[in-house]
């Protein structure tokens, strides 16, 4: 029996006859890893708020994992970071489209794949973006009023994050 080891492209494979498409994924990167994971469509709306509620799960299961691998315990604990990746998840809460969420499910998925592989490069900003405070680039996309100086000015801090529904609990 020959090695699937041997033959590292689909075309090779095939040409000698092997038709065993498995490959090794201990030793082949996690993008051939990734992009061979199809994205699988939701039927319902359910259907995609609870694969989201799996990947978040998941993602919290591998949290300590991520962090102390990666020497991250100056920067930030893992239930600093399973908060902070919570509230990246409740940013989107308001979707309703199956598709839309099947797809932020996907990339998600393909960039906990690269993270636990370690395949983020020299960029360690891009891991500490998503699970430390301080670090989150803003992706708030609602625009900037400059009004609220003028709107706010004689209102409490408390009223004002009340009616700009950004002054949220972390759980």
């Amino acid at each position: 029996i020959q090695s699937n080891c041997m033959y590292w492209s689909r075309e090779a494979r095939v040409a000698k006859g092997i038709t065993n498409t498995a490959i090794n994924v201990l030793t082949v990167g996690s993008d051939a890893i990734s992009k061979t994971s199809p994205l699988i469509k939701s039927r319902t709306l359910p259907d995609a708020h609870f694969k989201s509620l799996r990947l978040y799960r998941r993602i919290c299961r591998y949290m300590p994992y991520i962090i102390y691998h990666n020497s991250f315990t100056t920067v930030t604990t893992p239930e600093q970071a399973k908060a902070h990746i919570g509230k990246h998840f409740r940013y989107n809460n308001k979707l309703r489209d199956a598709s839309v969420i099947d797809h932020l499910v996907h990339d998600a998925n393909d960039t906990m794949v690269k993270i636990l592989y370690g395949d983020f490069g020299n960029q360690p900003h891009r891991i500490l973006e998503w699970i430390a405070p301080g670090y989150e680039v803003n992706r708030n996309n609602r625009g900037i009023n400059m009004l609220n100086d003028k709107k706010y000015a004689d209102k409490s801090s408390y009223l004002k994050g009340f009616y700009e529904g950004e002054d949220h609990p972390d759980f």
